[in-house]
């Protein structure tokens, strides 16, 4: 009983600090990013995309390099359809989700286009160090769709709704120390 009991408890306390330590990190990266006038859209694409995706990352490169290679990709794949079918799926439960964004229907397909290509690569049960660069060159390519797209479609709602989304400014000194405490914890928590 002892013994189950220790990991039980370190998997809680990892999981809350993962999930505070990615709220700090993201409250740090993006009034840092904006203390040096990075503009908003690109903050809450970048920043507030991908630091939400920190602990998923985070956990699975940590996997990934003590060699425990089918925990990353668990980890990787078990997250897209816990966020896309459970977290969409809860919310529309209590609150019908309208798109109005044209970008987001756009990126839709994107989406599925992405999850082809990575079942495709995994079919072989391999990823190579050329697969993992042409994922994230992918990666790359997708931000930069989305960020241009934003831009130059004025009249999406999204940019709007990314700028509702951000933190709430603090000094640019609390913003460094929420984004180094954020990453710290954020690694820590991880290894938990």
């Amino acid at each position: 009983m002892v013994t189950l009991f220790v990991p039980a408890i370190a998997i809680i306390v990892g999981f809350a600090l993962l999930i505070w330590s990615a709220d700090k990190f993201v409250l740090g990266a993006s009034n840092t990013a904006r203390s040096f006038s990075i503009s908003p859209l690109i903050v809450g694409i970048v920043i507030v995309g991908l630091g939400t995706s920190a602990p998923e990352m985070l956990v699975s490169s940590m996997a990934a390099f003590e060699g425990n290679t089918g925990l990353s990709i668990g980890n990787a794949i078990g997250s897209n359809i816990t966020n896309i079918g459970l977290m969409l799926g809860i919310t529309a439960l209590f609150y019908p989700l309208h798109i109005h964004s044209k970008l987001l229907k756009r990126e839709m397909p994107v989406l599925l286009v992405i999850m082809l290509v990575s079942y495709y690569l995994l079919l072989d049960q391999h990823l190579s160090f050329l697969n993992g660069l042409f994922l994230l060159g992918l990666m790359i390519a997708m931000l930069g769709f989305t960020i241009w797209e934003a831009k130059s479609n004025g009249k999406d709602s999204l940019p709007q709704e990314i700028l509702d989304e951000l933190p709430e400014e603090i000094s640019k000194g609390e913003a460094i120390k929420w984004l180094l405490i954020g990453i710290i914890v954020l690694i820590a928590s991880s290894r938990l």
